[in-house]
């Protein structure tokens, strides 16, 4: 392949290996006027060596012609056993291969979040970033858990994460204390230590991030008495006693809000470490028709969860006031708008840090997805939908049931599991209006255990 146009240049015709490899770019770009200029000096190099003049012609038509598919192919070729070898690791060693996927993108949030996702998908979990476990690149715990890295904290550089990594090297760290006390103390700072306490990396020593924050100033004065680190010379290097009084202890307050928590991992690590704000509310989400904002497709109306990072207001020409959002779920960020006429009924719900239910349209702008908000409501006041379970385990039930779920006619799914077929399905032209006396009397017919309303 191109290499080879090297090789025959160079003993063919005697050009050194920089002019071959000058011959090499001209039949890759297809230059006419430098190939024409380079078959005479091939030729003539070539008969000093021995070679007769149609023999060279011959082999330089053949160098030429090349340029009509040795790049392309020999591209294929490569690329195609590289896709093969990737997709062995990625269907034989998932979390080894999206551990090393997500170290290769650092500093893209978007692309570690898409990861992420596509990690969780096989079945793989993200453990928090770990004072006494994480390393420099995301890393392979065990075979269904990637552990996060140190890299992704913003406010942490580079020297400070070697340092944790060779100190802890000696010995585990026993607590927030025992880290500080260890750590070079010129490196230690009130925004480097927020960074990790923010980020997660303290969570396992069982105090409330909360605590650890209001504990730091404290820490940063007593090592400051310890001097340059706690093994060298310091004032009171003598009075140990004096040390012990002064050692500080955690500053119990209240414990940080969740959404303070999520918005802080957000905000120091680009994602959601613990989880996204829209997941606490899975258990609703299930009984609600609802889309993944990964899985949207223009031109199309959907129902969406979505948390509000950030709300944009403008005035249109006609002085009314609409609005753009960013919103996500934990499996996307997508850009949102609220036109006029829906900002005037949904102007409440368009707040930063709102979790909502939303209508939507997905439209392309610009050649991104947008979703346009028909509808808005606050996901944490909306009621799930009630539906009705019964499992029958004998044929002629379906037709004992009937009459009683007709007489109490309402909007209520209802779901029935035959027990002897195995099958599940949702009755189709019957709905009902859940009470106790409607689940009293399936129970009557079917016994307790095989009627649930949830």
């Amino acid at each position: 392949y191109q290499e080879q146009i090297i090789q025959v240049a160079n003993q063919m015709a005697g050009f050194s290996l920089g002019e071959a490899d000058l011959l090499r770019r001209a039949v890759s770009k297809k230059k006419a006027d430098v190939l024409n200029e380079e078959r005479i000096h091939f030729v003539e190099g070539a008969k000093s060596r021995g070679y007769s003049d149609a023999s060279a012609n011959q082999v330089y038509d053949m160098i030429v012609q090349f340029a009509n598919y040795g790049f392309n192919r020999s591209h294929a070729a490569a690329y195609s056993k590289i896709a093969f070898q990737l997709a062995y690791l990625k269907a034989h060693f998932p979390a080894a291969f999206m551990s090393s996927l997500l170290s290769s993108v650092f500093g893209n949030d978007d692309k570690i979040s898409q990861y992420i996702t596509e990690a969780k998908n096989y079945g793989i979990s993200m453990l928090a970033p770990s004072i006494n476990h994480s390393n420099y690149y995301f890393q392979v715990e065990n075979e269904s858990s990637i552990r996060y890295s140190f890299r992704v904290i913003r406010k942490v550089l580079t020297k400070f994460i070697l340092e944790i990594i060779n100190e802890r090297k000696k010995a585990p760290f026993r607590d927030f204390f025992d880290f500080c006390e260890r750590m070079p103390h010129k490196m230690l700072s009130e925004t480097v230590l927020e960074a990790l306490v923010f980020s997660g990396c303290f969570d396992e020593f069982g105090e409330d991030r909360a605590t650890i924050l209001a504990t730091i100033d404290a820490v940063l004065q007593y090592i400051s008495l310890l001097g340059e680190d706690s093994k060298g010379m310091n004032l009171f290097a003598e009075d140990d006693d004096f040390l012990k009084k002064m050692k500080p202890r955690y500053r119990k307050t209240a414990p940080i809000s969740i959404d303070e928590k999520l918005e802080k991992e957000k905000l120091y690590t680009g994602q959601y470490v613990s989880a996204h704000p829209v997941s606490y509310y899975q258990n609703k989400l299930q009984n609600l028709a609802i889309t993944r904002l990964a899985n949207l497709s223009s031109g199309k109306n959907y129902q969406v969860a979505a948390y509000v990072h950030e709300v944009k207001s403008i005035r249109t020409k006609k002085g009314e006031t609409m609005c753009f959002l960013t919103i996500s779920d934990d499996s996307k960020e997508l850009s949102a708008v609220m036109f006029p006429e829906s900002y005037r009924k949904f102007a409440s719900f368009a707040q930063k840090g709102e979790i909502l239910f939303l209508q939507v349209k997905a439209d392309t702008r610009n050649g991104e997805l947008q979703l346009i908000i028909n509808k808005a409501e606050d996901l944490k006041e909306i009621k799930a939908p009630v539906r009705l379970f019964l499992k029958l385990t004998e044929p002629q039930q379906m037709e004992q049931i009937k009459p009683v779920l007709t007489r109490y006619k309402g909007d209520s799914k209802v779901i029935v599991h035959q027990a002897i077929t195995k099958q599940t399905a949702e009755l189709k032209n019957i709905q009902v209006t859940p009470s106790n006396e409607l689940q009293e009397a399936l129970e009557e017919l079917l016994g307790k255990e095989n009627v649930v309303i949830k």
